[in-house]
């Protein structure tokens, strides 16, 4: 089942994704996200570890929430990618375009995008 859920916290509003994230769920979540993304203050982290399956209307409702944010010089930052997300990303040519925040103990760290064949994200000092 897909839910989602939100929190602000470290100055950010931190928004949890989980589930299957298809064109159904997407319609029925589409209200309470851009809630989610328009509240608070300050950046917005999603939280995409649980989700399943992301289509690409998902797709399309993240990309807009990012506009959103920028054009109030706020950042949308993803957290929790798996590897098939993060395919999904690539064969739409959108690796570079989300910044990406890891988790590492009790802290983020917030990386920028690399430019493709730079390597893997840099990892905490």
């Amino acid at each position: 089942m897909e839910s989602i859920a939100w929190e602000d916290r470290d100055k950010a509003r931190w928004i949890t994704l989980e589930g299957e994230l298809d064109n159904e769920a997407v319609l029925q979540l589409k209200d309470r996200f851009e809630e989610a993304v328009q509240g608070g203050e300050g950046d917005v982290i999603i939280v995409v570890g649980g989700v399943t399956f992301l289509s690409s209307m998902a797709v399309g409702l993240l990309l807009k929430a990012r506009e959103t944010l920028s054009a109030e010089n706020r950042t949308l930052k993803l957290s929790g990618l798996k590897p098939k997300t993060r395919r999904i990303l690539g064969l739409m040519n959108l690796t570079g375009v989300f910044e990406e925040a890891r988790e590492y103990g009790a802290r983020f760290v917030f990386l920028t995008p690399r430019p493709s064949g730079a390597g893997g994200p840099r990892t905490p000092p």
